[in-house]
């Protein structure tokens, strides 16, 4: 009986008692390697101008055998590639830079797109694309761009845009509570944990463009507290500060930059405090004037607690003495307002005062130099109710500088000299006007100078009065953060002359209107500046 092979690799099957002396060889070079080459071989096929039909060749080499089929080449256009039509798998490697389409020669098959590499199955008559044959409504895989039969827009993937469809879940991961709470980010992007006491947080193995979600609880003892790590900042509207109220949730969102080592984090707040407040956190990131705070967060109705942090280098200041920087008016009676200022609120500065001038005939002096504009207040509280707590240990809270009052005037042989203007007080108080000869003796007269305007921390100068056979008043200096203003200068030695003007008040660094105000750090001088009542 003479030698056979088998169907579908084509191996060579011996006949009993045959081959003698030659069947250990034929066994190697007839069976086993082939065998091999149907497991681990790859056929190098180059593709031109036609389709190619692979090899097939009884217990010997042959490229429809081989387990991977690398296709190269320059075929100019789409191809077929003809494998047998018998069972058996392909990974096929499209590097032609044409699609390739693998199938029998009376069957169909499936498309490679170049550059793809695919893994394919002939059953016998045709070739498909391996593929998960239960897959709810997953449609049918027919090309390199399925994973497992599922089409590329139903998974996800690193190289397209993803729209999920449906919901999906983070699982949370219990932190454990102790002196420092730490986050690993290789476990979760959300994260839970029931503080018992003040802590700090350690974030460790994020990754670059990672986002992730932490949920502090409050115990039943409430007012516990974070320290956060130094590489993390807060967005606009967000505050490091937790909520004080037992079993309070503070949710805080925190996406991660790699070549900055830096967090920014988002703050969701507790919107339903345990106490039945609503919680808001409000940040001033920009210069501002006449900031009214419950306009700011909505105008919202109901006991609420506000936390407004004003940063490092910002001001706050008012457009006029009856206004104020900082107005935190408006909220319902038992609110909290929690102030964390590290910047500068300030009262406006009071208008430096008119210079006196002479004014008629006679020994009438017409006005005497004018008083200095009081300055104003840097804060108006909450109102009575309310309560307002302040930590201010790197921040200042002025009242506005009184302005300086008017120059006297002076009339030596019928020659006026008339007073200088105040000058303006520290919070930008504007400086005052030179009094004026009008209808003096003869005619003649010397109008004085105007006063210089205050800057935001100190006043302005008084300016000088003239001197035309007497000397006419100076101007009162304007008064420095929460200072009074200057008197103007009378003159004395003269035939006629009028008093200069008193300087104007100071303003407050809080006016308390009524509420429980409570420094918690930061009350005294420099930092306070102005009287608080």
């Amino acid at each position: 009986m003479a030698d056979t092979f088998s169907n579908l690799l084509r191996l060579r099957l011996q006949q009993t008692g045959g081959n003698n002396n030659t069947w250990g060889a034929l066994l190697n070079a007839a069976s086993a390697q082939l065998l091999e080459d149907a497991i681990a071989g790859v056929a190098n096929i180059v593709v031109a101008g036609s389709d190619i039909t692979l090899s097939s060749v009884n217990g010997a080499n042959d490229q429809s055998r081989m387990a991977a089929l690398n296709l190269s080449g320059s075929p100019g256009a789409a191809r077929n590639i003809i494998v047998p039509a018998l069972s058996k798998p392909y990974i096929v490697v499209n590097s032609t830079g044409f699609d390739m389409t693998v199938k029998t020669a009376a069957g169909t098959g499936v498309t490679v797109p170049n550059g793809a590499r695919q893994y394919v199955y002939c059953n016998g008559t045709n070739v498909v694309a391996v593929q998960a044959d239960v897959l709810g409504n997953v449609a049918t895989a027919t090309n390199a761009l399925q994973l497992g039969g599922v089409l590329a827009a139903n998974y996800a993937r690193r190289d397209a845009f993803n729209q999920h469809t449906r919901g999906f879940a983070t699982t949370f991961s219990a932190l454990t509570d102790g002196s420092t709470v730490t986050a690993d980010c290789t476990l979760s992007n959300r994260f839970r944990v029931v503080l018992a006491g003040n802590r700090a947080l350690a974030l460790t193995n994020p990754a670059d463009g990672q986002t992730i979600e932490i949920w502090f609880v409050q115990d039943a003892g409430g007012n516990r507290t974070i320290a956060w790590p130094a590489n993390v900042r807060f967005g606009i509207g967000s505050s490091a500060a937790l909520s004080t109220a037992a079993n309070a949730v503070d949710t805080y969102k925190l996406t991660y930059h790699q070549a900055s080592d830096l967090w920014v984090a988002t703050a969701a707040r507790n919107a339903a405090a345990a106490s039945g407040a609503s919680t808001f956190d409000l940040s001033l990131p920009s210069n501002s004037l006449d900031m009214r705070i419950f306009e700011l967060v909505g105008s919202p109705g109901g006991i609420v607690e506000i936390n407004l942090t004003i940063p490092a280098g910002v001001r706050v200041l008012a457009s006029s003495t009856s206004a104020y920087a900082l107005d935190t008016t408006g909220f319902a009676s038992g609110s909290t307002i929690n102030l964390f200022n590290g910047g500068h609120i300030i009262g406006r500065g009071g208008a430096g005062a008119m210079g006196s001038g002479y004014s008629s005939q006679g020994d009438d002096m017409g006005n005497r130099g004018r008083r200095g504009e009081n300055g104003g207040a840097a804060i108006l509280g909450p109102g009575a109710g309310r309560t307002l707590n302040i930590h201010n240990a790197s921040g200042f809270i002025w009242g506005g500088g009184g302005g300086g009052g008017g120059g006297g005037c002076t009339v030596n042989n019928g020659q006026t000299s008339c007073g200088g203007g105040g000058g303006g007080g520290a919070g930008f108080g504007s400086g005052g006007m030179e009094g004026s000869a009008l209808g003096q003796f003869n005619n003649v007269g010397v109008s004085g100078n105007r006063g210089a305007a205050g800057t935001y921390d100190s006043g302005g100068a008084g300016g000088t009065g003239a001197s035309t056979g007497g000397s006419g008043g100076t101007g009162g200096a304007g008064g420095g953060p929460g200072d009074a203003g200057s008197a103007g200068a009378s003159p004395t030695s003269s035939t006629h002359s009028a008093a200069g003007g008193a300087g104007g008040s100071a303003g407050n660094a809080v006016a308390v209107n009524g509420a429980t105000v409570t420094f918690v750090s930061g009350g005294s001088a420099p930092n306070v500046e102005g009287a608080v009542s």
